[in-house]
Parts: C-alpha cells; sequence; structure tokens
C-alpha cells in the first residue's frame, strides 16, 4: 500500500492498497540556515514531490490513470533528526484535495 510518510506524503498513511506498488521521490534541500538570529540555527529546508503507482489483483499493464502525485515543503531540525512536512496531494483521488501535515522524527543510535 501506498500513501503517507515514506511514499506519498500528500494522502493519507496507507490510503491506496493494491498487490503491486511503485514509489519515487525527488527532493531538493537547502542545508544550515540560520532562523530568529540564530536560535534556530543548522536548519534545513526542502521542497519535495512524490509519485506513486499501484495495481491490483491480476492486472499487469501499467496504466497512468494508477499513478498519484503529490508536492510539499519541509523542515529539518536538529540536524535533521526532526522534520516538519507539509504535502499537497496533486492528483484528484481518496476524495480529498486537503494538505497532510507530517512530523518525523529519525532517531540516532
Amino acid at each position: 500500500s501506498i500513501g503517507g510518510i515514506g511514499s506519498v506524503r500528500g494522502y493519507p498513511q496507507n490510503s491506496f492498497r493494491a498487490t503491486r506498488a511503485f514509489v519515487g521521490n525527488a527532493e531538493y534541500a537547502i542545508s544550515d540556515f540560520d532562523l530568529l538570529d540564530g536560535w534556530l540555527g543548522g536548519l534545513q529546508l526542502s521542497g519535495f514531490f512524490d509519485a506513486g503507482w499501484v495495481s491490483r489483483g491480476t492486472d499487469q499493464s501499467f496504466d497512468l490513470s494508477h499513478m498519484i502525485t503529490s508536492a510539499g515543503v519541509g523542515l529539518g531540525f536538529f540536524e535533521r533528526r526532526l522534520r516538519l512536512e507539509l504535502a499537497f496531494p496533486l492528483t484528484d483521488r481518496a476524495g480529498s484535495r486537503d494538505p497532510s501535515l507530517w512530523l518525523r522524527l529519525i532517531p540516532a543510535f
């Protein structure tokens, strides 16, 4: 299944169930800039585009009508271990055009 954080972020988590799926992400990031006169240093600002394709059952064809896309912006804190991402669905699917807000914590070991 696809949709949500780690796949196509403009849609709810696991909103598209499938027997076969493909996901691709592209992201451009600007790192290590300061905000609020040094109080929030080392931030990362990013823009991203996500695309995913799903197939159900025995359908073996690659049909573009089964493709979903989203785009958004992200802000990384604390050496990018904490990320806040705002994603907008670009394909009219799942009955919603509302943006999704994600908070991602990447633990360090």
